[in-house]
C-alpha cells in the first residue's frame, strides 16, 4: 500500500472510529452534574476545583482523569449534517478559491503539482508572489536610472512580462547590440511587449465575484461566530478559515501581476517577434534578418547542452517556481543593461539626444563594429540599486510574516478557547506553519546552491562593475564586457547556444578582460546538494498538504472531540482538564481574543495585498 493510500486510510479509520466510539459529552456532563462521581474532580473554567459550598450542578470542567471515567477514551460520532454544514462555511469556499490561482502549464500533472505545493507550503508561492512584485519595481527603477533612449520603455517592460520563464539573451555581440542601437528594431520591441502583454486577464467578472463572494461569506461566518461563541463548531471552523487566509491575498496579487504560464505560447510568440528582428552586417546600411538559431530572446531549454541548469525548478513557468528564476533573471537583465547603459550614456555624451528621448536615426546606424563598439566602456559603472540579497530578504520577510501572521490567528482562537492551553488542534496549526516554512526554506537552499554550482551558465565576458547596497548587504557586482575595438581579434561568442560543445560553453564563462581570469569554480556536489534540497522541498509541501486536508476533516468532523484532545493536554500535562460549557463571564474575553485574531489576519493579509499592488503601479520610465 503506498504511502497516500495509508495516509487516507488512517484518516477514514480516525472517522469511522469516532462513529462507533459514540462519546456524547452532553450525556456525560449530566451525568456529572447529577452527583454520580461526586464532587472529586469538578472545576470551573479556569481549571480551580469548585468550592466545598456549591454543588456538583455548578461544574462547568472536570479532570482529565474524570472524563475518562465519565465519557470514556472515544470521541464524539461523526456527524455528516453538523461536517456537511461547517465545512461549506469555512472550508469549500476557499478551496473554490484555489482555482482563481494562475494555471496554464502545459501538463495536467504540473498544475496538480502546483497546487499541492501552493497548499502544501504558503510560505513558498507568498514568497514568489514577493519576488515577482519587488522584481516588477526593480526593473523599473534600474531601467529608469539610464538616461533616455528611444527604447527604454519596452526594454523594462518586455523584462517584467518575461520574469515568469527562463529566458536568455542570445550571447553574440552583433545582435545585443542591433536590438540596443538598430532604430529598425524598435518596431521589434515594441510587437514583442504587445503580444507579451496582450493575454494578460488581469481581473475578470468571474474572479472579481469569486472574490466577492468568498469575503462576503467569510465575514458572515466570523459575525455569526463572534455572536454565539458558545458552539465548539464555530471555534473549530473559525479557526480554520483563518489559517487559510493567505490565499487571499495570493490569489488577488497574482491576478494584478497576471503572469503568463503557458510555455508554448511564449515560445511562439518569441520566434514569431525574433522573426522580424534585424542585425547590423560589415556593410554601412546594410541589414541582415536574424536566422532561426539566433534570435535575440530565447526560452531556455532542459535539452540545451550550454544552458543547462543544476536544477529543473528554473524551466516551469509556473508562478511558484519564480523563486528558483531570480539569480538567473538578476544575471540576464544586468547583462543586458550594462550594454544599454553604455549606448545611452554615449548618445548623451554626443549630444545626439533630444529632451524627449528621440535621436536622429542616423546617429542609431553603422557597421557591425561600429554599433557593437557603443555598448562597451571601459570605466566601472556605479549606480544605485537593490542587489538580488536585498530583494530575497525583501521578499523572505513578507513570505514569513503572511505565513506565521495567518497561522497564528487560526492558532490564537483554538488555543484561547477553553480548555485554553496546548491542544491536538492548536498542536496541528503549528505543524503545519513549521512545515510550510521548512519546505520553502529547502527550496529557497535549492535555488541558491544551483546558482553557486559551477554548472550555472556564466555571465557575459566581464570586467567587475561595483554597485551600491543597502548598509549591511554584501557588495555585488554585476558583468560588463571588456571593450572590444576592430582592430582586436574577433571575439569568440557562438553564434547559437543549440550548436555549442561544452567545451566552447566553459571556454565563454571563462574568458576576462586580461583573457587569464576565470570565473569562481565550485565543486558539482553544489549541483547535487541543489536537486536534494529540491525534492526534500517538494515531499514536505505533499505531506503538508495531505497533513492539513486531513486534520481539516478531522476537526470538522469531530475526529479531535475526545477527552484527551479537549482537555489540552499536550501544553497542561497533569495539569489537564477539560472544559463542558462556557459561562457567561467569560464570552468578553473570549471574544477579545478571538477579535484580536481576526485583525491580525485580516490586517496582514491585507497589507500584503496593497503592497503588491502598488508595486504593479511601478512607472516604467519613457
Amino acid at each position: 500500500m503506498s504511502s497516500t493510500k495509508r495516509y487516507l486510510f488512517f484518516w477514514l479509520l480516525l472517522l469511522i472510529s469516532s462513529a462507533a466510539a459514540g462519546v456524547n459529552f452532553n450525556h456525560c456532563l449530566d451525568d456529572i452534574r447529577s452527583g454520580k462521581f461526586g464532587i472529586d474532580g469538578l472545576l470551573d473554567n479556569d481549571g480551580h476545583p469548585i468550592p466545598n459550598d456549591k454543588n456538583a450542578s455548578d461544574a462547568t470542567a472536570v479532570t482529565l482523569d474524570l472524563c475518562y471515567r465519565a465519557c470514556g477514551r472515544g470521541s464524539e460520532p461523526f456527524s455528516f449534517p453538523a461536517f456537511a454544514q461547517e465545512s461549506s462555511a469555512w472550508l469549500v469556499p476557499w478551496l473554490a478559491l484555489l482555482s482563481q490561482l494562475p494555471f496554464g502549464a502545459n501538463d495536467l500533472f504540473e498544475n496538480a503539482n502546483y497546487i499541492i505545493m501552493a497548499v502544501g507550503s504558503p510560505t513558498l508561492i507568498i514568497y514568489s508572489l514577493a519576488l515577482s512584485a519587488i522584481n516588477t519595481r526593480w526593473i523599473g527603477r534600474l531601467f529608469d536610472t539610464a538616461k533616455r533612449y528611444p527604447n527604454r520603455n519596452y526594454t523594462a517592460r518586455a523584462f517584467n512580462a518575461l520574469q515568469h520563464c527562463c529566458f536568455y539573451l542570445d550571447p553574440s555581440d552583433d545582435v545585443l547590440a542591433s536590438i540596443i542601437v538598430l532604430p529598425q528594431n524598435d518596431a521589434w520591441w515594441e510587437g514583442l511587449v504587445k503580444a507579451l502583454e496582450a493575454r494578460r486577464l488581469g481581473w475578470t467578472i468571474s474572479a472579481f465575484f469569486n472574490l466577492t463572494w468568498v469575503l462576503i461569506a467569510f465575514i458572515l461566518t466570523i459575525i455569526d461566530a463572534l455572536n454565539s461563541p458558545s458552539q465548539d463548531s464555530n471555534a473549530s471552523g473559525q479557526s480554520i478559515g483563518l489559517l487559510w487566509l493567505w490565499l487571499y491575498p495570493v490569489v488577488v496579487g497574482w491576478i494584478v501581476l497576471s503572469p503568463e504560464c503557458d510555455r508554448r505560447w511564449l515560445e511562439s510568440q518569441l520566434l514569431r517577434a525574433g522573426s522580424k528582428a534585424v542585425i547590423a552586417s560589415d556593410t554601412p546600411e546594410q541589414l541582415d534578418k536574424c536566422p532561426p538559431n539566433k534570435h535575440p530572446i530565447t526560452l531556455c531549454k532542459p535539452s540545451t547542452s550550454c544552458w543547462k541548469f543544476p536544477n529543473d525548478n528554473i524551466y516551469c513557468t509556473l508562478p511558484i517556481f519564480d523563486f528558483a528564476r531570480v539569480y538567473w533573471l538578476n544575471q540576464v537583465v544586468l547583462d543586458y543593461f550594462q550594454s544599454y547603459h553604455s549606448v545611452a550614456e554615449k548618445a548623451h555624451a554626443r549630444g545626439l539626444v533630444g529632451g524627449n528621448g528621440a535621436i536622429d536615426d542616423k546617429h542609431r546606424s553603422g557597421t557591425k563594429d561600429a554599433i557593437v563598439s557603443l555598448c562597451y566602456r571601459e570605466t566601472p559603472l556605479d549606480y544605485q540599486g537593490d542587489s538580488v540579497w536585498c530583494r530575497v530578504l525583501k521578499a523572505s520577510i513578507a513570505a514569513l510574516v503572511v505565513q506565521w501572521g495567518t497561522t497564528a490567528s487560526g492558532f490564537v482562537v483554538i488555543y484561547f478557547t477553553p480548555t485554553k492551553g496546548l491542544g491536538c488542534r492548536s498542536l496541528c496549526f503549528l505543524l503545519y506553519g513549521l512545515v510550510s516554512t521548512v519546505a520553502w526554506w529547502c527550496m529557497v537552499v535549492s535555488a541558491w546552491l544551483a546558482q553557486r554550482s559551477s554548472t550555472w551558465p556564466g555571465p557575459r565576458p566581464a570586467v567587475e562593475i561595483a554597485m551600491k547596497t543597502l548598509p549591511g548587504i554584501p557588495l555585488p557586482v554585476i558583468p560588463m564586457p571588456a571593450p572590444h575595438l576592430p582592430s582586436d581579434p574577433p571575439l569568440t561568442y557562438p553564434s547559437s547556444p543549440t550548436t555549442l560543445s561544452s567545451e566552447s560553453c566553459l571556454a565563454s564563462e571563462t574568458v576576462r578582460v586580461n583573457g587569464s581570469t576565470a570565473l569562481p569554480n565550485h565543486d558539482d556536489g553544489l549541483a547535487v546538494w541543489s536537486r536534494c534540497f529540491s525534492r526534500a522541498g517538494k515531499t514536505l509541501a505533499f505531506l503538508n498538504a495531505l497533513f492539513l486536508f486531513g486534520f481539516c476533516l478531522a476537526q470538522l468532523g469531530n475526529g479531535f472531540s475526545n477527552c484527551w484532545c479537549n482537555s489540552s493536554y499536550i501544553g497542561l500535562r497533569s495539569h489537564a482538564y477539560m472544559a463542558f460549557v462556557i459561562p457567561d463571564n467569560d464570552f468578553a474575553s473570549l471574544r477579545t481574543a478571538w477579535g484580536g485574531a481576526i485583525f491580525l489576519g485580516i490586517a496582514i493579509s491585507s497589507l500584503f495585498a496593497v503592497l503588491i499592488i502598488f508595486a504593479k503601479k511601478t512607472r516604467y520610465p519613457d
